[in-house]
């Protein structure tokens, strides 16, 4: 079995024609799917830019940057394991 048979078998699966809209009533579920995926990753960037920036010396000055990193540090794991399964919808509703 080649690549293109399991991204094309990915493509043909129920929940990909479901993100895809092909199914009656399914056809606002790429939107919001896209949309959230969109949020997340802007939230794993955002974290990520906090945490440069106390580096660079802006932001709060009397908070410490280990501190800032482990606050942030739960909100950019949890947004990118979002944004990677809501990538992971996006990609199998066209695989091939």
């Amino acid at each position: 079995m080649s690549v293109a048979d399991v991204l094309a078998a990915l493509q043909h699966s129920a929940l990909a024609s479901a993100v895809r809209g092909d199914a009656a009533g399914y056809d606002w579920l790429f939107p919001i799917i896209e949309t959230a995926h969109v949020v997340a990753l802007a939230v794993v960037f955002g974290t990520v830019a906090m945490v440069d920036l106390r580096l660079l010396g802006f932001g709060v000055p009397g908070s410490s940057v280990r501190r800032l990193a482990s606050e942030v540090l739960p909100w950019t794991w949890g947004a990118f394991v979002f944004a990677a399964m809501s990538g992971s919808l996006l990609f199998a509703s066209k695989a091939s």
